[in-house]
């Protein structure tokens, strides 16, 4: 087990702790090269609420970072029998309305880090409260999963989302 976070994480039986900056792509691919080439298992649990953070600093790491991390490494690193579960939220649970899948659609759409971080530019969003973000990126998350579903299976990979609610951390 390889710890991937931002703060130091002393559990003891990790194999490695990696900080990883999920705002960041270099720091996300420094991190990547201190992993195993095979992934069995990739639990993405790492987020932000927005309170702290800005609307596209929230959308970027809880979003742009996993969609990232599932198409630059995941997708090339794991194979049949691997698993990847994402914890997004309730908060985007009204993910599959249609009236809301033209606000985040365009990000899923672009490809690489670079491209979805210039489209979240580009929507002009940043002035809203990050808390927005976090539930817009909910929402693109759990579209995103079942996206996923679909297009990893034929590597045999299983995808799943975990919607908690609101919890006090």
């Amino acid at each position: 087990v390889y710890a991937l976070d931002f703060n130091a994480c002393p559990v003891e039986g990790i194999e490695k702790f990696v900080k990883v900056n999920l705002g960041d792509k270099n720091s996300i691919d420094e991190c990547f090269k201190e992993l195993p080439v095979k992934i069995d298992c990739f639990f993405g649990i790492a987020g932000v609420s927005g309170i702290k953070t800005d609307f596209n600093t929230t959308v970027a790491i809880d979003l742009i970072a996993n969609t990232y991390i599932t198409e630059e490494y995941l997708a090339k690193r794991m194979g049949k029998g691997g698993a990847i579960a994402y914890i997004t939220s309730t908060g985007g649970i009204l993910w599959a309305e249609e009236g809301n899948k033209k606000y985040y659609l365009p990000l899923i759409e672009a490809e690489g880090w670079e491209k979805r971080m210039a489209v979240l530019e580009a929507m002009n969003l940043n002035a809203l409260p990050g808390t927005l973000g976090y539930l817009f990126a909910k929402c693109a998350m759990n579209y995103y999963v079942a996206y996923q579903q679909s297009r990893m299976v034929e590597q045999g990979v299983r995808v799943n989302g975990l919607l908690p609610g609101s919890t006090n951390t």
